[in-house]
C-alpha cells in the first residue's frame, strides 16, 4: 500500500509540475525567444487561481509523502488477534521511525478490569525495526488484550516504578500512547 501511495504521489507531482512548467514556458519553446518576464508577472496577475490550483496541490503531494513515510509506527505481528495462547507467551512485532528518546512496552490488560500490567521492561528492539517481548504472562482471566505501548523516557521511568511495585497502572501515563492493540484468549 505505502509502495502505491508513493507511486501515485510521485505521478500526480511530476504531472502537476509538467502542467505548471507548460504554462509559463511552453510558448518560450515554440518562439525560441527568451522568457519574457513581465508576460509572466502579468499572466501571474490575471490567473492567480491557476497558479493556485496547480502549486498547491504539488506542495500538498510532497508534504503529505513525507508524512506518510516518516510516521512512526508500532504493530505486534505474534500473537495475531483473536489466537489462543499459552500461559506464558512471546509477543513480536514490527515498528519503524522509533525515536532514541522512546521505548517500546508492552502491557496486559484484561478484559474483566480496567488495569494495564506492564510486563517485564522496555521490548528489545533490533536494527531491521523488529522487537520482542519474551515471557510475557497472562494473569487470571480468559481474554487479554496485549497492548504495544510506546513511551517517553519520563513515561518509562512511571511505568518501571509500577512495575517494581508490582502494581498495575490505572491509565497510561502521560507521555504514553498505545499504537496496537491485539485480542487473545488463554488456553484451558
Amino acid at each position: 500500500m505505502r509502495d502505491y501511495i508513493l507511486i501515485v504521489s510521485f505521478f500526480v507531482a511530476c504531472s502537476l509540475l509538467s502542467v505548471v512548467l507548460q504554462y509559463f514556458v511552453g510558448e518560450w519553446r515554440i518562439s525560441g525567444k527568451r522568457p519574457n518576464w513581465d508576460r509572466i508577472r502579468s499572466r501571474m496577475r490575471a490567473y492567480p487561481i491557476l497558479f493556485l490550483v496547480y502549486v498547491i496541490p504539488f506542495i500538498l503531494v510532497v508534504v503529505l509523502t513525507f508524512n506518510i513515510f516518516h510516521r512512526t509506527s508500532l504493530d505486534i505481528a505474534d500473537p495475531a488477534s483473536g489466537s489462543v495462547v499459552q500461559e506464558v507467551v512471546d509477543v513480536q512485532g514490527t515498528a519503524r521511525n522509533i525515536a532514541a528518546s522512546q521505548d517500546i512496552w508492552v502491557f496486559l490488560k484484561p478484559h474483566e478490569t480496567n488495569l494495564y500490567y506492564p510486563q517485564s521492561g522496555p521490548a528489545l528492539l533490533q536494527k531491521d525495526g523488529g522487537w520482542s517481548n519474551t515471557n510475557v504472562r497472562l494473569g487470571g482471566g480468559s481474554d487479554f488484550d496485549i497492548v504495544a505501548v510506546l513511551a517517553t523516557k519520563e513515561a518509562s521511568h512511571i511505568i518501571q516504578e509500577h512495575l517494581r511495585k508490582n502494581e498495575p497502572l490505572p491509565s497510561l501515563p502521560i507521555g504514553a500512547a498505545a499504537y496496537d492493540r491485539v485480542t487473545v484468549r488463554k488456553a484451558q
